[in-house]
């Protein structure tokens, strides 16, 4: 929750930047180099924010995995590309990985909401990469202990 409830303040902020009412941007106007820089910092605060959700979500499954490997990587571009003035193919790159995280988000969502037995005749493979939990079996109180992953 507490990521995704983040993005959402990323959208809010981003939008806010951009409302000429809000006048955010309105002194970046007589030299776009440096509203670019102030994006490129927005953007790279973005990122390290993300890498450290995508640290966070390793030992989840693999689909939160690779959404936030791949929005790590389109905040990367696009701090990148804010910092080089805007250069057209860092905007590509960053515009076809924004495309590919958001199918990887979409199928995410649509894996949670479809899980078996609980709302939904069939699931969405997420292939989860928690450790399993060992259990100790024993016979006889004395001998013969040996674990088995469940």
């Amino acid at each position: 929750a507490l990521a995704f409830c983040s993005y959402g303040g990323f959208w809010l902020g981003l939008a806010s930047l951009f409302i000429n009412s809000f006048g955010f941007l309105n002194d970046y106007a007589t030299d776009p180099s440096v509203e670019n820089k102030a994006l490129g910092i927005f953007f790279l605060a973005w990122a390290i924010f993300t890498a450290a959700m995508f640290i966070a979500s390793l030992r989840t499954n693999l689909a939160l995995v690779a959404l936030f490997f791949f929005l790590t990587i389109t905040f990367i571009l696009l701090t990148v590309c804010k910092f080089l003035q805007n250069d057209l193919n860092l905007q590509r790159a960053a515009g076809a990985c924004g495309i590919l995280t958001a199918s990887i988000a979409w199928y995410a969502a649509f894996a949670s909401l479809l899980k078996r037995g609980e709302n939904s005749y069939f699931s969405l493979p997420v292939y989860n990469l928690s450790p399993q939990p060992t259990v100790i079996i024993a016979d006889k109180p004395s001998s013969n202990i040996y674990s088995q992953k469940m």
